[in-house]
């Protein structure tokens, strides 16, 4: 079968004209017939846009000319038309201009290429100077997700231009693709050999592009008198964010620096909208809201009247005006506390000592509950939703249909909606370290992937759930005849994947000092017994969840022990032609027939045959000679897919499952 690759190439946006206010319209290609002056005036080749950006912000495909007037960085394409509606460099314009031609424009189009003959398929051309690619693999390590596992990969085409034409190519999406138009992976140029005859590309993960800082601007809060109030130490720090529902999350100070022109001090948690857990009670006093004192945490009581003259332990909430970095506007919660409370007197005196760096504060509650309703303050709790706000909030990649598979990202993560999670972003990081520790937090575990050339997750759920009540359905059935010889696979256990004990930490504590604890710990060690028969070493695997329930910890623990209380086996290589298999996706389960002819049994080695009996093929010595071994109702987990369009076939590493 035919390969086809379309790899974007970086083009400066053409001369923009206006269409209707505030969108402007780009002419592509040409149709019919032009004066003979004006020949070579346009392009005549109809082209396939990719992508288009401004400056470094990239802009959404929207779905109509409508939706491109409604809203600022998007565009649409119809017929030979492109239309963009530019974001206005001045705050107060009435409407976007074409940025002056002060800022960079680009589009991707798409280049086509094959490894067979020329094609053109729906009027798109495909070029014959593809060398037949490797197969593509995508695959996924067991209960690891913490740690993205980037694929790569590498391309070959047979060189004619000059060399400064494939440099447009660079940082730019690659896609392998059936004839019939099913994607089989999608990656990144990342690097760009020419020879004198060859282009090679080297190729790396989609994912690996979500390579944003997550900064933001630093403040500037001003007294009374119109006087700069942020101390100039908190000018160096970054501004922190959180999201989800989080327990004991430290504050900043945001007037710390304004000795006695304030009294009171005002401290941020997040951007936007907080909102104190205010059924937290202990010892007959609200929890969600402390001062740190000399020997530990004072609970602050809320006050619906602010009294800034007081020093009893109150605080109140007020907001604040923010701007982030690319120019949004926030209104910000920020917990108020007394001067006195701030900055207590010390002892035979009743001045509030200014100079010193105020107290503490941390809190516990929603954050970003702005995005909800106060009926639906919960859902910002969902994994999905604060996915969603991370790449509307911090990524340059928008939240958009052309980048995200977002009908499938919601339904995967939707699967997360009853278990809540929060998370603390406290210091400048990567966009995608972010997600890792979102993927490893929540109930099940998650990867963030791609599918169709687009971002989307897949949740690691079981075939059966009692949880949620959705488990996944078996995506295909394999029969023995199906897969290709015997002696390509290989068959094993690992001694890694495994523990006897769970220890889960959840509910975290986002201010602990050295002399409290990080998590509340949840330890499970009911099959411990049962594993040690056959594991023989004791282990403790230690996750740290962002988990708010103890419910959800318990329920993550166990399924790992129930999992491991057998051992599970891994077979790798099985090998099956047909594109019908080319759909396969990691975290699939199948369910496969390996029963084998009886003489195929003498093809193994003695601990490759103990394995077999562990799956069930019975390879006994009564049985030799019989005409098959085995069980043809196993159900399996697809752990790494690995895919070759040319000779279609595709290779998959499995995993048996206890259930």
């Amino acid at each position: 079968m035919q390969t086809l690759l379309e790899i974007s190439y970086t083009s400066e946006l053409l001369i923009s004209t206006i269409y209707d206010t505030p969108v402007w319209r780009i002419l592509l290609w040409r149709i019919g017939e032009m004066l003979d002056f004006m020949q070579d005036t346009y392009n005549t080749t109809p082209i396939k846009v990719d992508s288009v950006r401004v400056g470094l912000q990239q802009y959404s495909l929207a779905l109509s000319i409508e939706a491109v007037k409604a809203e600022a960085q998007t565009y649409y394409i119809e017929d030979n038309w492109l239309y963009v509606h530019y974001k206005a460099l001045e705050e107060n314009a009435e409407y976007a201009s074409a940025q002056d031609w002060r800022v960079d424009k680009d589009y991707n189009t798409t280049q086509g290429f094959t490894d067979g003959d020329a094609l053109v398929i729906s009027g798109f051309k495909y070029q014959p100077r593809l060398s037949t690619p490797a197969a593509q693999k995508i695959s996924s390590d067991l209960y690891k997700y913490d740690k993205m596992k980037f694929n790569t990969s590498k391309l070959t085409l047979n060189r004619k231009y000059s060399p400064d034409y494939y440099y447009n190519f660079f940082g730019n999406k690659s896609v392998l693709k059936t004839p019939d138009g099913e994607v089989i992976s999608d990656h990144f140029i990342e690097k760009i050999n020419i020879t004198d005859s060859t282009v090679n590309f080297e190729l790396k993960d989609s994912r690996a592009r979500l390579t944003d800082m997550v900064v933001a601007q630093q403040p500037v809060f001003f007294n009374e008198n119109g006087n700069n109030v942020v101390d100039p130490e908190a000018k160096k720090q970054y501004l922190q964010d959180a999201v989800g529902y989080c327990r004991g999350v430290p504050c900043v100070c945001l007037n710390g620096y304004a000795f006695d022109t304030m009294n009171k001090r005002i401290y941020r948690a997040c951007f936007d909208t907080f909102v104190p857990d205010r059924s937290l009670i202990m010892d007959g006093r609200e929890i969600a809201v402390e001062i740190e004192i000399e020997n530990g945490w004072l609970p602050l009581s809320f006050s619906p009247a602010p009294d800034p003259s007081t020093s009893a332990p109150i605080y109140w909430i007020e907001t604040v005006q923010e701007a982030d970095e690319k120019g949004g506007s926030h209104t910000t919660t920020v917990i108020c506390v007394p001067i006195y409370v701030a900055h207590p007197p010390e002892a035979g005196t009743a001045i509030p000592t200014y100079h010193d760096t105020p107290r503490r504060v941390r809190v516990t509650g929603w954050f970003h509950a702005e995005r909800f309703s106060v009926a639906e303050r919960d859902h910002i709790t969902r994994p999905y939703e604060i996915l969603r706000y991370l790449i509307e909030r911090w990524s340059s990649l928008p939240y958009s249909m052309d980048n995200w598979d977002i009908e499938e990202l919601s339904s995967e993560l939707g699967l997360l909606n009853n278990f809540p999670v929060g998370i603390f972003i406290e210091k400048p990081t990567d966009f995608f370290n972010i997600i890792e520790k979102l993927q490893n937090g929540s109930r099940y575990g998650w990867t963030l992937c791609t599918n169709n050339a687009k971002l989307t997750a897949r949740v690691d759920l079981p075939p059966h759930d009692i949880y949620t009540g959705q488990g996944r359905q078996i995506a295909k059935t394999i029969k023995s005849t199906d897969i290709m010889a015997w002696p390509e696979r290989k068959i094993s256990t690992n001694a890694d994947t495994y523990a006897s004990s769970i220890d889960i930490g959840y509910s975290r504590l986002y201010s602990a000092s050295d002399e409290e604890a990080n998590d509340i710990r949840y330890i499970d060690s009911s099959l411990e017994t049962v594993i040690l028969r056959q594991r023989r070493i004791p282990k403790r695997l230690q996750i740290d969840t962002l988990l708010k329930n103890e419910i959800d910890a318990r329920a993550r623990a166990s399924d790992y022990l129930n999992d491991y209380k057998n051992i599970n086996i891994t077979v790798d290589g099985i090998k099956l032609h047909g594109k019908k298999w080319f759909g396969l996706r990691q975290y699939d389960y199948i369910n496969i027939d390996l029963s084998i002819k009886g003489l195929d049994v003498q093809k193994f080695s003695p601990a490759q045959q103990a394995f077999l009996s562990a799956l069930g093929v019975d390879i006994s010595p009564d049985n030799v000679g019989a005409e098959k071994y085995g069980n043809d109702n196993i159900i399996m987990k697809v752990m790494q897919v690995q895919t070759d369009i040319y000779n279609e076939t595709v290779t998959l590493n499995l995993r048996s499952m206890n259930l």
